[in-house]
């Protein structure tokens, strides 16, 4: 399942620098391609439309510059460099375009240029400082909050205009899409703001960056981009938010020396350690900002925060952590997959934790789990003289404690040495049980060969596992397993389904959100079997993945699919992101999901009364396939979860509820 791109574009927010990505030949470094937006006068302001709702900005542009000249100096980036009184700047890197210059017409097609001159492993950065605004949903329910973010060019909210020259975050969306498909990485800045009651206040009463929504202004409309175009692709995204819903994003300094206090402190921290990753430039940034005593602006992040300004993307799960007498209190619990006894090690940083020789600051044992948080004894008792730990701990598991689930496995190694090696290294795997039913079996690649495979029960060759006399036969066993493992886990989550459960529905094209289509016949003889209820898509076309909070409350809603090969993408919220709780019988769509190969797919719907860390669960492919199809223990968990019944095994605690549900793919 291919990762689905957070079409939240929030303006009041500032996104993330991901200033690299996978070189397409190990000696070539990736370009970095940029366009810079800065906006203080505006041509249907109040300065010249009496009653336009919206003031001129004065701190904008040079915002715009603050930004390239961090870059310049912290990543030896040739940025153009603007002559004075000219409102556009261009050069082979970049592209700054301020004021008249910054029309609508004019920034998409700096973005269409530079991406069209980008190739795989390319960033793509595109900052914005501005007004924002809001554009009341049209029955798109592709925002938790109800609202689309827009971005004003100098000519929006024109008087009496047929088509609002506003950007809307589904348009930008096809453009992060359009080059993520071209495997480039995108970078999106925006120091502006949009959304509810978040405004980009002024410190001293200066106009704020931020506008009534679109409709209440003009009543005009843009077409909606249509469902299913856009795809991400292999490129990755990273999004830093200059502050939460409803809050206000700041402006300080005197007059004509006006300047976004998210960007001086982003572009302070990347002066600073350019070579963090972007959670923990996220975290500085947070500091910063609460330090200069803007207690009330907190920024958000999401995307491949574990990333580095350079450096490719990671997938790693991790955990914030505090400190709390003699524990650690984990910020992710039971819905985040976290299990009694394990064991984290923990960090002051996350590029620490990230680092393969990163020194711990402590290491425990996970002693209690509830829903959203868990309690790690220390291992060893911190002295009075110990050193202070660090002001931000992140906790990587270091072994993972799988309980009594076990992934039943056929020995089919032949007789002889190599079989008993096999059955040594079964009986080693903490998540492994050599018996029936198997759910996979071990063999031989290769008649009378040394390599072993791993195998589904259909006999498809899933994985090889290397010779079993070899040093780290057992490890990778272990490890292919052990993703089965944290797959029933997470299955086993499912609670007896709820009148006011939130409901998940998948389809291709559009469709009502509140009703979901019957599921088609199976295409052709051939295909898979299934349950007449499940429905059936197509590998590689766009589906429409939709759930509606059925209760009387606002709850946090995540959905996490599965495909054959057990890898586990989170695709609510899309890109890692942090929605707000989705309101009492409110929607929520994406049409970007694209099953990419033929099969079964799972689907896990978690519904809270409090925000989780449900991308801990994420995992890439492992090559094993589950085909059982009712057979195994794995699909009886799906088989069940349909009738009904859960795992007495796993505990209801707090209020939260699981379902599952299935998809096949034709």
């Amino acid at each position: 399942m291919r990762r689905v791109l957070r079409q939240l574009l929030a303006v009041c927010a500032l996104a993330a620098t991901s200033l690299s990505a996978h070189a397409e030949t190990p000696a070539a470094a990736p370009a970095i391609r940029a366009v810079f937006v800065g906006i203080d006068k505006y041509r249907y302001s109040e300065t010249n439309v009496p009653g336009a709702g919206f003031k001129d900005l004065r701190g904008a542009v040079g915002d715009a510059g603050r930004i390239k000249a961090a870059l310049r100096t912290a990543y030896r980036l040739d940025l153009d460099t603007p002559a004075a009184g000219q409102c556009k700047s261009a050069n082979a890197v970049s592209i700054t375009l301020t004021d008249d210059c910054a029309d609508r017409e004019a920034i998409m097609a700096a973005l269409d240029r530079q991406i069209a001159a980008s190739t795989p492993g390319d960033t793509l950065l595109f900052y914005y400082a501005g007004h924002g605004s809001q554009f009341i949903d049209d029955q798109a329910f592709d925002q938790a909050s109800g609202y689309n973010d827009t971005i004003l060019p100098t000519d929006a909210r024109e008087p009496g205009a047929t088509a609002a020259a506003e950007i809307l975050d589904r348009e930008l969306l096809e453009v992060v899409n359009r080059a993520t498909r071209r495997g480039v990485n995108v970078v999106t800045i925006f120091d502006s703001c949009n959304s509810g009651t978040a405004t980009r206040d002024v410190l001293g009463g200066t106009a704020p960056r931020s506008v009534p929504p679109l409709r209440a202004v003009t009543g005009a409309t843009r077409p909606r981009v249509a469902a299913g175009s856009s795809l991400q692709g292999p490129g990755y995204r990273v999004h830093l938010a200059a502050s939460a819903d409803g809050e206000s994003a700041l402006e300080a300094g005197s007059v004509g020396e006006r300047a976004g206090v998210f960007t001086q402190a982003l572009a302070a921290t990347l002066l600073a350690m350019p070579q963090a990753s972007f959670a923990d430039i996220d975290a500085e940034v947070r500091l910063k900002v609460e330090e200069l005593g803007h207690a009330r602006q907190h920024p958000q992040a999401s995307g491949a925060l574990q990333a580095t300004l350079g450096g490719s993307a990671v997938q790693v799960p991790l955990l914030d952590a505090s400190s709390e007498g003699a524990s650690f209190v984990l910020k992710g619990g039971l819905l985040s997959g976290v299990t009694e006894g394990s064991t984290y090690a923990l960090f002051g940083s996350t590029s620490d934790a990230l680092r393969p020789a990163g020194t711990p600051v402590a290491t425990g044992r996970v002693a209690s789990v509830e829903a959203s948080v868990a309690t790690l004894v220390p291992d060893r008792t911190r002295g009075a003289d110990a050193a202070p730990l660090p002001r931000r701990l992140v906790a990587r598991e270091t072994a993972h404690a799988f309980g009594q689930r076990f992934v039943q496995v056929r020995n089919q190694a032949p007789a002889g040495e190599r079989h008993a090696l096999v059955q040594r290294a079964i009986a080693a795997a903490p998540v492994a049980r050599s018996a029936e039913p198997a759910q996979l079996s071990i063999a031989a690649v290769q008649p009378a060969g040394a390599v072993m495979g791993l195998y589904a029960q259909d006999g498809r060759l899933l994985a090889e596992l290397g010779d079993p006399a070899s040093p780290g036969f057992g490890a990778t066993l272990a490890q292919q397993l052990g993703k089965v493992a944290r797959v029933q886990a997470l299955l086993a989550l499912r609670t007896a389904p709820a009148a006011d459960d939130v409901r998940f529905c998948i389809a291709t094209g559009t469709y009502d959100p509140y009703d979901c289509p019957a599921a088609a016949a199976p295409a052709a003889a051939g295909g898979l079997r299934g349950a007449s209820n499940e429905p059936r898509l197509k590998a590689g076309e766009a589906t429409q993945v939709t759930v509606v909070n059925a209760s009387d409350r606002r709850r946090f809603v995540y959905v996490l699919g599965i495909d054959e090969d057990y890898s586990v993408t989170l695709l609510l919220p899309a890109d890692g992101g942090t929605d707000p709780a989705l309101g009492p019988r409110q929607p929520l769509q994406r049409s970007d999901v694209v099953p990419d190969a033929p099969g079964r797919y799972r689907f896990v719907t978690i519904a809270t009364d409090a925000p989780i860390n449900a991308q801990a669960f994420e995992q890439a492919r492992t090559g094993a396939r589950d085909l059982a199809r009712c057979v195994s223990a794995l699909e009886k968990l799906l088989c069940a979860a349909q009738d009904g019944t859960r795992d007495l095994s796993t505990p209801r605690v707090g209020t939260w509820s699981a379902t599952v549900s299935t998809a096949i793919v034709e």
